[in-house]
């Protein structure tokens, strides 16, 4: 609601919403994102999602998340847009005043746990085009810098909602690419048991390209470390175990914890 009260004060063409966590990364950033809205005919939502920075050990188990969010809006693929949009990167959103009072703006999906796919979702509904891109150079922020807790309950409250709104394919590649990490690792250690030197080599050159792989798209979205790429596995499983959690709180329980509240959902 503080977003619908400052919309309806502001005098501006352009509503640009940004969360109190997020920031320019310098000082050309807003002249770029404000040309690029025109550029794309200055319709619609243009979303930002800011590049992660870490700062503590702990920040550093968000890597899959982060890849995972972006893959998840559906546009990164090399079908590009044949899929619809999940909806809108959060953290930055640029509109303009007519399209955001069009769909209701943040007034009209005050209840959602998930405001900015339900956001994005609104716009859609209303044939406006929304636009997803990854904010490296431009956008920075940092995720759950209060402790190893609220990184849980943050990706907990997110992943499970957040994956409904993603395509079957996209997400049937995901699975694949998450497998994949689980795969290479159980072929590399039968390699190893079963004392063959040729394929101890070829599972171990799969094992490092799949954790430079992984490093690639992490480091797209946040200066994560490349070591821990190394122990890639452990990223994959906390992940899968965040996930799984996930899944039991909105289907079992039906509620989700966040800074010391039950959210029903």
């Amino acid at each position: 609601m503080a977003c619908w009260i400052g919309a309806k004060q502001a005098k501006g063409e352009w509503l640009l919403f940004l969360d109190a966590d997020t920031q320019f990364t310098n000082e050309d950033s807003m002249g770029n994102l404000l040309n690029l809205y025109q550029q794309k005919g200055a319709s619609g939502i243009l979303s930002i999602q800011p590049y992660h920075t870490v700062e503590h050990w702990y920040e550093q188990l968000s890597a899959i998340f982060n890849i995972i969010v972006i893959v998840g809006m559906n546009l990164f693929t090399v079908w590009k847009r044949k899929f619809k949009t999940a909806g809108s990167f959060g953290p930055c959103m640029l509109t303009s005043r007519e399209d955001y009072f069009l769909t209701g703006g943040h007034k009209e999906i005050q209840d959602a746990i998930m405001d900015d796919l339900a956001m994005g979702q609104a716009f859609l509904d209303h044939r406006l085009p929304v636009y997803c891109l990854g904010g490296k150079d431009t956008l920075s922020f940092r995720m759950y810098p209060e402790g190893f807790k609220t990184l849980i309950e943050g990706w907990c409250k997110s992943f499970a909602m957040g994956a409904k709104a993603t395509h079957p394919i996209v997400m049937l590649l995901v699975i694949t690419w998450i497998s994949g990490s689980f795969i290479s690792v159980g072929e590399l250690i039968t390699s190893v048991n079963s004392g063959s030197l040729v394929a101890i080599i070829f599972s171990s050159i799969l094992y490092l390209l799949y954790a430079i792989q992984t490093g690639i798209f992490a480091r797209r979205c946040g200066n994560f470390k490349w070591i821990i790429f190394l122990f890639y596995p452990f990223l994959f499983l906390f992940f899968a175990g965040i996930f799984l959690y996930s899944l039991f709180c909105v289907y079992v329980l039906g509620t989700v914890t966040w800074k010391g509240r039950k959210i029903e959902v």
